[in-house]
């Protein structure tokens, strides 16, 4: 909250006391736009006073405008450093601006200023939290627990750098406490939701997600994750996909959408927006750069509008191809749609979806007169104001069209494109023999091992007793979602030590695994998609099974790429046939195992260049539509 003002006096037209005074109380019916204004009339009258500019930087960053806020807090810290609260106001805004290091210097120096203040201790904390400083992050969230034990917001957001530590069921404590001191609390109630998807519990994380858009219907994030964690249930339906998604938009507040006008000249270099907080060393960024590095900016000027700054070779390629960089990780989203609109964008693409850092909200907004989605979320937005999803012949046949709220518009070949994997090293021997004694794999997150698949791949096993099984992925560390795989193959009949799991390795430990098996299982409903082409990269065979949904069918896109349809089941008994066959085909496995990088290297799905040019001529043609329809 506000430093209190210094001086309490009648109100009088053009008083600064006043104007404070009715700044207070607007920020107290919950108006902090117009407090903003009232701090700001208070200024003007006294503009060496440094408590009116801490308020004003306060309530400016309360409104989601830390960059304003900042030009005001450091006139204050100019004039009051010493001034305890706003020192921890300026570190808080610089928090909130992206300035980590700064604002961890300056909450430090309030703690040291205000050694008994809950807030400071809670600030620093935060901040350390945002600076991946977690463990600092937990000591300084103690002290203000210590000094103010019934806070929700410090148990939240302990909870929270529990979370992020993967020590999920301490989150869980943290988030009950916040909840039962808070019961509106939306933000613990969505936590909670995030930490039971960690741990393997899908129901159970909807119906928290649920709870949290129950408790605040306009959140947009607890929406996102919701729709998120539709993608890993057991059974998926994409018509009630398309259902759940299209309800996303009618809980958000509406906004005014207004794209700029725009030349309508068919042929002109067009300028591409990219929005994502994955531009760097993530699925989407790797997928990206080389196909962005390949583009004809005769054609296409690429703006990224970075929602997550990530120091990495990959985001530094992308910055190198970049026309426009923008970081906007701290920009609202008010101002970025603004951003957006000032940049001249022609087409605006989404590579988030309803993943995190995503900015679903300023396409309400529709900055640009075209928007699309592309990458970075297997299946439709919900949203009304994204025109495209773009999509290949395989991920969306033309008789799951109405699944998606988009227009779907195919590339010829392929969506997406991988880059060559320099580090893995030969695929080695075939480690199994022709009497079926192999090893079985999936390296995919575990969320898509459900019951359902445990009892397909329980089947492989038991026509094979001579196989085994190794599960791998970073979150089998978490001992509930293990412990949930070992017993569900246990109640198949699957004896323990039949299946290996394994969590968190060192990045050449990765692909020692790979060696060491002979067969991808692919999960459904919801597929792989970078682990299958790293177990084709591999040499290994994956074995998939064909569904209705995108986020089923990723697989079946890089197979299809390559011309493997035999790899490919249309329902379980089929999939536990083609898993069995192969199995006992020594010769194949030891093929595939020897071409299967060159039929790679040699298809679409390494050919940045083609792709691009497809790409070119998908976008050109967005606008030539839109110029014609105008």
């Amino acid at each position: 909250m506000p430093v209190a003002p210094r001086r309490s006096l009648a109100l009088q037209p053009g008083d600064d006391g006043s104007a404070a005074a009715l700044a207070v109380s607007r920020l107290t019916a919950g108006n902090p736009d117009r407090a903003a204004t009232w701090f700001g009339r208070a200024t003007a009258i006294r503009p060496f006073d440094a408590a009116y500019l801490a308020n004003l930087g306060i309530v400016l960053t309360m409104s989601g405008r830390p960059a304003a806020a900042l030009r005001h807090l450091r006139r204050a810290m100019t004039l009051a450093a010493s001034q305890a609260d706003a020192v921890v106001a300026f570190g808080a805004t610089l928090r909130s601006a992206g300035h980590l290091t700064q604002a961890v210097a300056w909450l430090k120096r309030g703690t040291a200023l205000s050694p008994l203040q809950p807030s400071a201790h809670l600030n620093l904390a935060n901040a350390l939290q945002s600076a991946s400083k977690l463990d600092q992050a937990l000591i300084s969230y103690r002290r203000a627990i210590a000094l103010k034990p019934d806070a929700a917001d410090t148990l939240y957001n302990h909870g929270m750098t529990q979370q992020r530590r993967g020590h999920h069921n301490e989150a869980l404590l943290r988030y009950a406490r916040a909840l039962a001191l808070d019961r509106r609390h939306a933000r613990a109630q969505n936590n909670i939701g995030s930490s039971l998807l960690a741990c393997g519990r899908v129901p159970s994380a909807l119906r928290a997600f649920r709870k949290a858009i129950d408790l605040l219907p306009s959140y947009a994030e607890a929406y996102s994750n919701l729709l998120f964690a539709l993608q890993y249930e057991d059974s998926l339906d994409p018509a009630w996909l398309k259902h759940e998604h299209a309800r996303w938009e009618s809980a958000l507040v509406r906004v005014d959408a207004r794209p700029l006008p725009v030349a309508p000249e068919p042929d002109r270099t067009l300028r591409i927006g990219f929005v994502s907080g994955d531009l760097g060393e993530h699925v989407v960024g790797r997928q990206l750069v080389s196909v962005v590095e390949a583009f004809d900016h005769r054609q296409l000027r690429c703006c990224f509008y970075s929602t997550l700054p990530r120091a990495d070779s990959i985001q530094s390629r992308l910055k190198a191809a970049a026309d426009v960089w923008r970081d906007v990780e701290a920009v609202s989203d008010p101002d970025l749609a603004d951003l957006i609109r000032a940049d001249g964008i022609d087409i605006l693409i989404d590579m988030s979806g309803h993943t995190a850092y995503n900015r679903l909200p300023v396409f309400l907004r529709r900055p640009a007169a075209i928007q699309a989605t592309w990458l970075g979320y297997p299946g439709t937005t919900g949203l009304s104001t994204i025109d495209y999803r773009i999509a290949d012949p395989w991920l969306v046949p033309t008789e799951r069209e109405v699944d998606y709220t988009e227009t779907v518009a195919r590339l010829p070949e392929t969506y997406t494109c991988y880059l060559p994997i320099t580090d893995a090293g030969d695929p080695g021997p075939v480690p199994g023999d022709s009497g079926g004694r192999v090893t079985f794999g999936c390296f995919n997150n575990p969320l898509k091992v459900t019951d359902r698949v445990i009892n397909v791949w329980a089947r492989i096993l038991q026509r094979l007793p001579a196989s085994r099984l190794v599960l791998r992925y970073g979150s089998l560390n978490n001992v509930e979602m293990s412990s949930r795989l070992m017993t569900g193959f246990a109640r198949c009949g699957i004896a323990p030590e039949r299946i290996d799991i394994v969590g968190s390795v060192s990045a050449s430990g990765v692909w020692d695994w790979y060696r060491r098996t002979d067969i991808a299982l692919d999960p459904f409903p919801h597929s792989g998609a970078t682990t299958t082409f790293e177990s084709l990269w591999m040499g290994l065979p994956v074995i998939s099974r064909l569904e209705a949904a995108f986020v089923g069918r990723q697989t079946y896109a890089l197979l299809a790429n390559l011309g493997l349809f035999d790899l490919v089941a249309e329902t379980d008994d089929d999939y536990v046939e083609r898993a069995c066959a192969i199995a006992l085909d020594l010769p194949r496995l030891v093929e595939f195992r020897q071409t299967s990088r060159a039929r790679l290297l040699a298809s679409p799905i390494c050919r940045p260049e083609r792709l691009a040019r497809h790409l070119e001529q998908l976008l050109r043609g967005f606008w030539q539509q839109h110029v014609r329809q105008r």
